[in-house]
């Protein structure tokens, strides 16, 4: 079945090279893979609870944020029983991503990996509590699956995609064209490629769009040493939480209570 699903994206347009790329990511990126025990002693030595960092700023919107994670993840079960075939999650801390986005009151937010969308939603859903802000998504979708497209997103809510401009063709192309449509980034979100020089690449696109007051979150640090290398090496102020075994890097957060909640 994978093999047959692999075959037939690769004939669609666009797919092939997004797919070749991807497999010369991996490839080429075996020296950092290498050092993955090093990373995760890093990020472990550094690491804290999301919830403790959290009720720090504000215990009480931390408390909105995790019932909104509850529901959330209860959709997402509903979700799956109706699936054929079980594609790939990449959930993310939906929790708190929504409290930072609450926090921060994103105006623009640009995310990399959607998946079902529980990042996504997350995202969208503190926007609308806020009442402001728009998610600008780049995912290329999970081509081992038949008709893979049909997956990305399917948690979003019909009354959030207002919000929501989504690229399908791979982080590539599509940060390519979401900085041309924006003039800054409040919230940065990384949950694709998780290769080093998949994560540099797109760290290059947008840093010139990322202002002292914006906050980033990268997925899986653990995975190698990217975070450590381009973040915290520079200076930047940065946080480590650590969730279901994986860690979140965060650089921003210590600037982010003062623009309060509502």
């Amino acid at each position: 079945m994978i093999v047959r699903n692999l075959t037939r994206n690769a004939f669609r347009p666009g797919y092939l090279r997004v797919m070749a790329s991807k497999l010369l990511s991996r490839v080429t990126d075996h020296p950092h893979a290498a050092r993955e025990g090093e990373a995760i002693a890093w990020a472990a030595a550094r690491a804290h609870p999301a919830d403790r960092l959290a009720r720090a700023i504000d215990p009480e919107l931390w408390e909105e944020a995790t019932e909104f994670a509850v529901r959330l993840e209860a959709a997402g079960r509903v979700q799956l029983a109706v699936l054929e075939e079980d594609p790939h999650q990449g959930g993310g801390h939906a929790a708190f991503l929504y409290f930072i986005v609450r926090v921060i009151k994103a105006e623009v937010a640009v995310e990399t990996g959607v998946a079902l969308g529980y990042s996504t939603a997350a995202i969208l859903s503190a926007m609308a509590a806020n009442g402001c802000g728009h998610l600008y998504s780049s995912d290329f979708p999970a081509f081992r699956h038949r008709d893979p497209e049909h997956h990305v997103g399917r948690l979003v809510d019909d009354n959030l995609r207002d919000r929501w401009t989504l690229d399908l063709r791979g982080d590539r192309k599509a940060l390519e064209r979401i900085v041309q449509m924006v003039d800054r980034i409040d919230l940065f979100h990384y949950d694709s490629d998780k290769t080093y020089r998949a994560r540099e690449s797109a760290a290059r696109r947008v840093e010139p769009l990322l202002a002292p007051d914006s906050v980033v979150i990268m997925d899986d640090i653990q995975d190698n040493l990217f975070f450590r290398d381009h973040f915290e090496a520079r200076g930047h102020g940065c946080e480590v939480v650590d969730y279901e075994g994986k860690y979140l890097g965060i650089v921003g957060l210590s600037s982010s209570p003062g623009r309060g909640a509502g």
